[in-house]
Parts: structure tokens; sequence; C-alpha cells
């Protein structure tokens, strides 16, 4: 019998496994290089919470790819990923491996749920895309950032969904919000 894998143990191997792996050019962004979690990665709490909610035989997108890709492939079946950077996101495809790796979210299909977790300056012309991408629901990271989460509110509003959060604090006081259609 397999012994149960630690998910926690699991999130923290992607760090060691970047480190050596990863393109050298990808390892001083957010301290990569000390193949530890960091604040610039989607925390364990964040994917633990949202991954909760998604049906095994569900799709997913992770926009914004890196430690939640490692997390989400382990845990569901149909998973595409996709980043605004194409570098980072071979690199990444490298690290964790699979298929449906998607440059550019203007590229991605209907899928069930969205994880949003997509850069600074793409996140938000991009977050109603995105969503238009969800039929069931999107969680949207980083929250905690007064600006996002109120843009994540007023795309509730305009498109009739509840607003449910915060979800899945974590140790750098992040969080998200969960969009869910109605």
């Amino acid at each position: 019998m397999d012994k149960p894998i630690n998910l926690s143990d699991y999130y923290c191997q992607y760090f060691r496994d970047f480190r050596d792996k990863a393109p050298k050019e990808y390892l001083t962004y957010g301290g990569y290089f000390t193949g530890l979690p960091n604040a610039q990665a989607s925390s364990f709490e964040s994917c633990e919470a949202f991954v909760r909610m998604i049906g095994e035989k569900e799709t997913l997108l992770n926009a914004g790819a890196g430690a939640s890709s490692w997390i989400f492939r382990k845990l569901l079946k149909n998973v595409y990923c996709t980043d605004p950077d194409k570098g980072y996101l071979e690199a990444v495809k490298y690290v964790v491996g699979g298929d449906n790796y998607i440059h550019t979210i203007d590229k991605c299909p209907e899928v069930d749920y969205v994880y949003w977790d997509y850069g600074n300056a793409e996140r938000v012309p991009n977050l109603s895309k995105a969503y238009s991408l969800a039929r069931k629901a999107m969680y949207v990271d980083d929250c905690h950032d007064v600006y996002l989460a109120d843009c994540v509110r007023k795309l509730g509003a305009e498109t009739n969904s509840k607003v449910v959060g915060p979800v899945g604090l974590d140790s750098h006081g992040r969080f998200g919000l969960v969009l869910i259609r109605l």
C-alpha cells in the first residue's frame, strides 16, 4: 500500500525542484533560488481551499502557472495552465510536466473553474476575460489588495455572481475571493 502524500510537503518540493531544474534567469524572481516557498508564489492554503470546490472530472484553468500548477496537477485530472510570461511558463512545464500549457489567457478554452493568479500588470484588464471562461466559479488570489478586491466585487455585481471570501488566508496575510455563477 502506498503511503498517503502530505500535500504541504509536496508543495514545498516544488520550490526545491524549481531551484534545481528551472533556467537560472527565473531563480531570482521571488527568491526561487532558495528552494523555499516564497510570497510571490500562490500559497498552499489558496490552492488547498479552492481545489475542495472542484470535482475530479471537472476542468480547471490555472491562470498563473507555478506552484499552483504543481498542486492542481497532482490532485485533478483536467488542468490547463497559462501565464503571460512564455519563458516562465515553459520553465514551469519542464519542472511540473504534463500537457495543456497555453501562453496567454486569450488562447485558453472555457472550463468549469478558473484559479486566477495571473501577474501584476496583466491582472485587472484580463480579469473579466478569465471569468468569461469559467462556467462555475473563479478564485481570485491576492484580494488582500483592496483595489483588486474592489475589482472582483464590481465584476461580481456586473455578472450577477456571488462573491465569497476571504478564502485561503496564508501566513503572508494574503487571501482570495471566489466568484460563483448563480
